[in-house]
């Protein structure tokens, strides 16, 4: 028997959201960390950020990349939005602007 089956993806966060402390420009965001099962064993995970990482003001992707031995992959791809907590601030001070 073949495996022809990506390997199935379990936790793929949702996109997040974070905001940075007043003054600064970056913040800490955590996520639990996606896991894949397949028929065959899961032989390389690649991931473009390791829980809990820092990031900067704008949008980030993150990727995981699970290959099983035989060569299929599935990926799990989320976005780190970070926002800058004087916006969030001044929203609140004056909702119209």
């Amino acid at each position: 028997m073949v495996d022809v089956e990506v390997p199935y993806i379990s936790n793929c966060p949702s996109d997040l959201t974070a905001t940075t402390e007043l003054g600064t420009s970056e913040t800490v965001v955590d996520w639990t960390v996606p896991t894949a099962v397949d028929e065959s064993p899961i032989v390389e995970i690649i991931q473009s950020h390791y829980p809990p990482a820092r990031f900067t003001v704008g949008l980030t992707n993150v990727v995981y990349i699970f290959r099983d031995v035989v060569g299929n992959t599935a990926t799990c791809t989320f976005t780190v939005n970070v926002i800058i907590g004087m916006k969030l601030l001044m929203f609140f001070l004056n909702p119209r602007s």
